[in-house]
């Protein structure tokens, strides 16, 4: 009986369906195969700080990844702006570890209908800051400067006039308790769809 019982076993494991194969994982962007990424500075004439001091120009470089889409008015509508932490630079942004899951063909970024804008922020990378020669002459900046800095690099060098989205963990901070304007201060959200207006409100 015994024998029996461990035959009765062994017939049920084998009709068993097999376990599915897994899922082939998403394409992937690698430096190979990265979109081509488009680099240059935009000059900001007569930048004024949070505190009233000025300088006669602030450059904002910008990396940019695929083409800028127009409506019916001439407006671009497809831009999306990427903003890195304190500290960092937007070539983060390249590296695989986020270009090879948000930029590829297919991938909520897919370059091939958004156009990407990742600036290097007032003060880092290869916008203005202090190492580049004013050191301790340099205007003291705060969020609210970095933040201007990116509306008017939008604005002025790219004629934008909206976004489709901003994606900054750093902007999480720039709220009223910090002394620093909010989001929505800056931004006038324009339709239930994620547009948002880089004009001043």
């Amino acid at each position: 009986m015994a024998l029996l019982g461990s035959v009765a076993i062994g017939a049920a494991a084998l009709a068993q369906p097999a376990p599915a194969p897994p899922l082939a994982p998403a394409p992937s962007v690698t430096p190979a195969n990265l979109p081509p990424v488009a680099e240059r500075d935009v000059v900001l004439k007569d930048f004024v700080f949070h505190d009233g001091a000025r300088l006669p120009e602030v450059r904002m470089h910008v990396r940019t990844l695929g083409s800028p889409h127009r409506d019916a008015a001439g407006q671009i509508d497809n831009a999306v702006l990427i903003l890195h932490g304190t500290g960092g630079k937007g070539a983060t942004f390249l590296r695989p570890i986020f270009a090879g899951e948000l930029f590829g063909p297919g991938q909520p970024l897919d370059t091939g209908r958004y156009f990407i804008v990742i600036p290097d922020s007032l003060g880092h990378g290869g916008s203005s800051k202090p190492s580049d020669g004013m050191r301790m002459r340099f205007p003291r900046y705060n969020y609210a400067d970095m933040v201007e800095a990116e509306r008017r690099m939008l604005a002025e060098g790219f004629g934008l006039t909206r976004l489709r989205l901003i994606l900054a963990p750093r902007w999480a901070v720039c709220t009223p308790s910090s002394g620093a304007p909010s989001v929505a201060q800056h931004r006038q959200v324009q339709s239930l769809g994620g547009i948002v207006s880089t004009k001043r409100t």
